[in-house]
């Protein structure tokens, strides 16, 4: 059994050590209250807020005419908060998963929803989307949204490399601050934080202020957009816990090197798994390779029996969270922000050593 525990879960997700250990050490400390006890309102937490804010404009850069806000519910509220804030009669969404169906099915309630692709098996067998030549595009809808990553499959989806006319949503929740992403391009991007950019509990929204003024009348106080960004995210008590520790995951990204260190990353510890499946016998992939997710690293294992055992063996090792979700199966590593390289060195090792056992 290795000496260290890795958390390959998909969600909530392994945080950075040094974070955990800070939590920890800060949680007693009195200011002159704990953390868990720290008021909404009070100048201690206007210091979070102010850099939790500040620190992730410059991590993505984000353009002044955007708001930021750290808002209840997770990404999941987003799915309906998002529609009712365009007050949009249509929208296109692409479907690359799970999580873009859930999308579709909430913003469904609320607008017209037009797909104009869908991730389906190409003629290899691996989950791909259409050439962008036989996307049905609608001509000028008010978004275009999209899953930048779906963790259940491992399909990671980069719509502004070829949508780039500032239309676009995403749901950035599982790849967010791993890699580059340019805000310019997107009406919209929201994150639950529970993934690489801290706990579950709130959810990070990066909205163009030219959205403000569109939202149905009968958009909940809550999940408007112009409100929160008026009161500054606080329009009810925030779940403060989850900001505080949002707020340290962000100034720890800051420290390694920002986004452009965290993609170096995530690219070497894929690297290491996709080469241990693509070098196997037993192991395969689902998703042709220029959608392979650098965060989830799914694949399933020949015969399929042999999934229950990898997953009990690994455990044993100390290598947890592996089973992949109940609607899919097979293994799924998720390799998030917080995983050392090391992490992923390790799993592919007791996968080369559980083959030769098999």
């Amino acid at each position: 059994m290795t000496s260290t525990v890795y958390n390959y879960a998909p969600g909530p997700a392994i945080l950075p050590a040094p974070v955990l250990e800070q939590v920890r050490a800060e949680l007693a400390e009195q200011r002159p209250v704990s953390v868990l006890e720290m008021g909404h309102r009070t100048a201690w937490f206007d210091d979070i807020a102010a850099r939790s804010q500040a620190n992730l404009r410059a991590l993505l850069e984000v353009p002044d005419d955007y708001a930021v806000l750290f808002l209840p519910g997770g990404a999941r509220a987003q799915y309906a908060a998002l529609a009712l804030n365009f007050g949009a009669a249509a929208a296109d969404y692409f479907d690359t998963g799970y999580w873009s169906q859930c999308a579709i099915a909430e913003a469904g309630r609320y607008t017209r929803v037009h797909v104009p692709a869908a991730a389906a098996p190409n003629e290899d067998g691996l989950l791909s989307l259409p050439p962008p030549a036989r996307w049905r595009n609608t001509p000028a809808p008010a978004y275009r949204h999209y899953v930048a990553n779906e963790t259940l499959t491992g399909f990671e989806f980069f719509a502004e490399r070829e949508i780039d006319d500032g239309s676009l949503v995403a749901d950035a929740t599982s790849n967010f601050l791993s890699a580059p992403l340019n805000v310019a391009r997107h009406r919209l991007i929201y994150a639950g934080a529970q993934k690489n950019a801290g706990i579950a509990g709130v959810a990070v929204v990066i909205v163009a202020r030219d959205v403000f003024g569109g939202a149905r009348e009968d958009t909940p106080s809550l999940y408007n957009y112009e409100l929160q960004d008026k009161m500054d995210s606080r329009f009810n008590t925030p779940p403060v816990f989850a900001w505080y520790v949002c707020d340290l995951v962000l100034e720890w990204t800051r420290r390694e090197g920002g986004v452009a260190e965290m993609y170096r990353r995530s690219v070497r510890r894929s690297s290491l798994l996709y080469e241990c499946v693509d070098q196997s016998a037993i192991y395969e992939t689902v998703v042709a390779p220029q959608y392979r997710s650098r965060t989830n690293v799914f694949f399933r294992i020949r015969p399929r029996e042999l999934e229950a055992r990898f997953v009990r063996a690994a455990e044993v090792q100390g290598l947890l969270g592996l089973r992949g979700h109940r609607a899919t199966g097979g293994i799924r590593a998720s390799l998030y922000n917080g995983m050392p390289v090391q992490g992923a060195a390790v799993l592919a090792d007791f996968m080369r050593d559980f083959e030769k056992k098999a």
